[in-house]
């Protein structure tokens, strides 16, 4: 006998697939762009409750034209996800409209910054802490001191 997902369980893990598809695209573009940052060497920090963490500080710049370059690609994204939320709200598939609307709105949420360099006619360079402590396995860490600053 054939095991098959019929009915309402197949609408359900495609629209579970095709969400860790879409978020996991949004993932895979934050662990790209914490890879190519200028990380200096993790120090161990002890914080006030005892507990030894690593801290590294990232610096990512972007130039005024990779601003561009990045808000053109999250329109781009945006738009797509855009149609593709109301075909999925509008078929049988209401779980993947929802995800992909939820994405949509989060990408153009996060080109913020970038549109705000283009219009100053500037660069913008992201400096934040990212702090590990010893006790917490798997990268479950957290991020400090955030700053988003327009220059050159």
């Amino acid at each position: 006998m054939k095991n098959t997902i019929k009915g309402k369980g197949k609408k359900v893990v495609i629209s579970l697939a095709a969400s860790m598809l879409a978020f996991g695209s949004g993932l895979a573009t934050s662990e790209s762009f914490a890879a190519s940052s200028n990380a200096v060497t993790p120090s161990q920090i002890p914080p006030s409750q005892g507990v030894p963490v690593q801290r590294w500080t990232i610096n990512a710049h972007f130039t005024n034209a990779e601003a561009k370059h990045v808000v053109a690609q999250g329109t781009q994204l945006a738009k797509y996800s855009d149609r593709g939320s109301w075909i999925g709200l509008l078929s049988k598939f209401t779980g993947l409209g929802a995800a992909l609307n939820l994405y949509g709105k989060s990408v153009t949420a996060q080109m913020t910054p970038f549109k705000t360099a283009i219009a100053k006619g500037t660069g913008v360079t992201f400096k934040y802490d990212y702090v590990l402590p010893a006790s917490v396995s798997g990268g479950s860490g957290y991020i400090e001191n955030r700053s988003v600053i327009y220059e050159k």
